[in-house]
């Protein structure tokens, strides 16, 4: 069987996805087995949020660990900000938020997960999918790991610059530049412009499909895709015609246009998937496991992807329990059975 771990991405609410991914290494050590989540899977997909933890679980940190990060420094990485504040910020030509705090704490992360500066994304023990935009190019770009003959760049990374590419958020942060120098090479390269890869593939697991299908030949009905969300906000509470007025008047309504937009993306990407899964044929025969945990937001669930409160933060920790008791035991039947073989990359640092 060849696994897949799909990561949304949402701002500080990939506390949801980080609580399971905990709780799953609780009981794979409870029952003597690894705990590293990259043992269980042969490619491992994460978009902003998603992307960067999905880059921590490569490179061997504990998803526990990643919890801790989110938990422990929510408050610095999304300072608490007045709506007038952030008014004042755009007039300004200024994003929301600095980048870098939220830098600095994922660069220590990553390269003590791999003991050496820089991490470089060729450190992963598994294979990796990132999204990102280039807004400069009007092109999508997805950093990979050296999991294919072709894919000779990528894994000379800098972790940290991938990481910050793909959770570089309209609005919330400006986009992301950074320059590198790829290993016994002398000319520097350099991207600009890179945006959230949430903008394109906010739910990343067809990249990962597409990624096992035809770039690494695996055979349909032997993958099973575990794609985690991050929550999902409903409109239900305004009756009326959402007009412009709706969207800027307040700034929880302005940042709903953002979960509008992923929501709307999201929803796309879950029905191609199971257009996917029905084959092709009279038969209909699933081709492929699809199992999806997302977590619909209620009216009285009023959590933006910028949260710091510390209440709203445990209420993301619960959610993430949640569904972790209403699906541990399929997921635990279905992809953390046995460790899957080691990942040999084409191309070592």
């Amino acid at each position: 069987m060849f696994r897949i771990l799909s990561i949304d991405g949402g701002g500080i609410r990939g506390i949801i996805p980080a609580k399971i991914l905990a709780m799953l290494e609780e009981e794979l050590k409870r029952q003597n087995k690894s705990s590293h989540i990259y043992d269980y899977f042969d490619l491992i997909c994460g978009t902003s949020t998603g992307g960067i933890i999905a880059i921590g679980l490569g490179l061997g940190m504990s998803a526990s660990d990643i919890l801790d990060l989110y938990l422990d420094n929510a408050a610095s990485i999304f300072p608490k900000k007045r709506f007038l504040k952030k008014l004042c910020l755009i007039k300004r030509g200024k994003s929301f938020y600095e980048r870098d705090c939220l830098k600095n704490l994922v660069k220590q992360s990553y390269d003590k997960a791999v003991g050496e500066t820089p991490a470089r994304l060729g450190h992963s023990h598994t294979r990796l999918c990132i999204p990102a935009y280039d807004a400069y190019k009007g092109a999508m770009r997805v950093f990979k790991t050296s999991h294919h003959s072709d894919l000779i760049r990528d894994y000379q990374m800098p972790a940290v610059d991938v990481a910050m590419s793909t959770a570089a958020a309209p609005v919330f942060f400006d986009s992301y530049q950074y320059q590198y120098t790829p290993l016994n090479g002398n000319q520097p390269m350099s991207y600009s412009n890179l945006v959230d890869g949430g903008i394109m593939a906010n739910n990343p697991a067809l990249i990962g499909y597409i990624e096992a299908v035809c770039s690494l030949n695996a055979k349909p009905e032997e993958i099973a895709i575990l794609s985690l969300g991050t929550g999902n906000n409903l409109l239900s509470d305004f009756p009326k015609p959402l007009s412009a007025k709706y969207w800027l008047y307040e700034n929880k309504h302005l940042l709903r246009l953002i979960d509008l937009i992923s929501s709307a993306q999201d929803d796309y990407t879950i029905n191609l998937m199971k257009f996917l899964q029905r084959g092709i044929g009279p038969s209909g025969a699933q081709q492929f496991i699809y199992d999806r945990l997302q977590h619909p937001f209620c009216n009285d669930e009023d959590i933006s992807m910028d949260e710091s409160a510390p209440d709203k933060l445990k209420h993301l920790e619960n959610i993430g329990q949640e569904l972790y008791g209403d699906h541990a035991a399929a997921l635990l039947k279905t992809y953390f059975q046995d460790v899957k073989q080691p990942f040999v990359p084409y191309s070592k640092l």
